[in-house]
C-alpha cells in the first residue's frame, strides 16, 4: 500500500493536479485583494464624484434662492416708495409730497441699481426664460419711474396721480410675482416653500432635502448657461 502511494505521488497527473493547487492558492491570494483594492479604489472616486456633485447643486440651488429673496424684498421696496409718492400727490398734501419725493428720488437709485445687478446674474443662475422675465419686470419698474419723474415735472393733477396710482396697484404686483414664479419653478419649490423664501424663511430643515431631489438635468441646464 505504501509503494501505492508512492506511485501515486510520483505520477505525473497527480503533480500537475497538485502544482495546479497551489498555482490557484497563490494567485487566488494575490489577485483577490488586488482586484478588491482596484473595486473599492472605484468606489470611493465614484462617491467623491457625486459628492461634489451635490455640493455643486446645493451651491447652485442657495444662490438662486438668494436671488430670489433679494429681487422680491428690492422690487417691492421699490414700489411701496413709489406708491407713497402717488399717494401723497393723489390726496394734494403738499407737504407730504415733498417729503415722499424726496426719499424716493435716491432710494429709487439705488433699488433699481440693485434689481438690475441681480438680473445680470440671472444670467448665470436661472434659465432664460426666468432672466427674461426678470429683465422685464426690472424694465416696467423703470419705465414705471420715468412716469413718475414726468408726472412731477409736470405738474400733473391729483386726478391724473390717482389714475396713475390704482393702475401701479393694479399691475406692478402681477409683473413682479411672474418674475418671482418664474424663478421658483426653476427651484421647482411649492407654493408653501415660495411664501417662506420670499418671507425671508430660509431653507432650513427639510426643505433642503426637497431642493437636493429636484431633476439633476435642471441643474446642468441652468449651470451650463453661458453669460449673455
Amino acid at each position: 500500500m505504501f509503494d501505492s502511494v508512492l506511485a501515486l505521488l510520483a505520477s505525473q497527473d497527480f503533480l500537475e493536479k497538485a502544482l495546479l493547487l497551489i498555482l490557484g492558492a497563490i494567485l487566488t491570494g494575490i489577485l483577490v485583494p488586488v482586484v478588491k483594492a482596484r473595486l473599492d479604489a472605484g468606489n470611493a472616486k465614484r462617491r467623491k464624484l457625486l459628492e461634489a456633485e451635490l455640493a455643486r447643486q446645493r451651491e447652485l440651488i442657495e444662490s438662486q434662492i438668494k436671488l430670489m429673496r433679494e429681487f422680491s424684498e428690492l422690487a417691492w421696496k421699490f414700489l411701496f416708495a413709489e406708491f407713497k409718492v402717488c399717494q401723497t400727490h393723489a390726496e394734494a398734501a403738499t407737504e407730504a409730497q415733498e417729503e415722499a419725493y424726496d426719499e424716493y428720488v435716491p432710494v429709487s437709485w439705488e433699488l433699481r441699481t440693485r434689481i438690475r445687478a441681480l438680473v445680470s446674474e440671472a444670467t448665470r443662475l436661472a434659465s432664460k426664460d426666468t432672466h427674461d422675465r426678470l429683465w422685464s419686470a426690472y424694465d416696467y419698474l423703470h419705465t414705471q419711474h420715468n412716469e413718475v419723474s414726468e408726472k412731477k415735472n409736470k405738474g400733473a393733477s391729483p386726478e391724473e396721480w390717482k389714475t396713475f396710482y390704482h393702475r401701479l396697484l393694479k399691475e406692478a404686483g402681477k409683473v413682479v410675482d411672474q418674475a418671482i414664479n418664474s424663478l421658483a419653478k426653476d427651484l421647482d419649490l411649492t407654493s408653501h416653500q415660495l411664501t417662506a423664501v420670499t418671507a425671508g424663511g430660509g431653507t432650513s430643515g427639510s426643505t433642503d432635502q426637497g431642493h437636493l431631489s429636484r431633476s439633476p438635468q435642471r441643474n446642468a441646464d441652468v449651470a451650463s448657461r453661458p453669460g449673455r
